[in-house]
């Protein structure tokens, strides 16, 4: 059986693990010392990075893009702003497709 496939079992029980981990984390914000009060770190790339590195860019793509919907899904988010937040994180893995 293959075990490089995009959408194996494995793959999908991680990607969803991963988004969840990053819903998660996306509602944690810590204030940045000497900055103004806007400027939020947020830790939800975390989980993308970690599942980028482990898995690959296709599946980091896929942890970006479920990730989103979920916050979409959760916060009411606007939607150009979902849109362009998939574009910036998901866009830089697909090349190394």
């Amino acid at each position: 059986m293959n075990q490089n496939k995009v959408l194996s079992v494995r793959n999908l029980v991680l990607i969803a693990m991963f988004s969840a981990l990053a819903a998660v984390l996306e509602t944690i914000q810590v204030a940045v010392p000497f900055a103004p009060p806007f400027y939020k770190l947020d830790f939800a790339e975390l989980p993308v990075l970690i599942g980028g590195f482990a898995m690959g860019p296709a599946q980091a793509a896929l942890i970006a893009i479920v990730k989103n919907l979920l916050k979409l899904l959760c916060r009411r988010a606007r939607k150009h702003h979902w849109k362009l937040h998939v574009l910036r994180t998901g866009c830089p893995d697909l090349p190394q497709t």
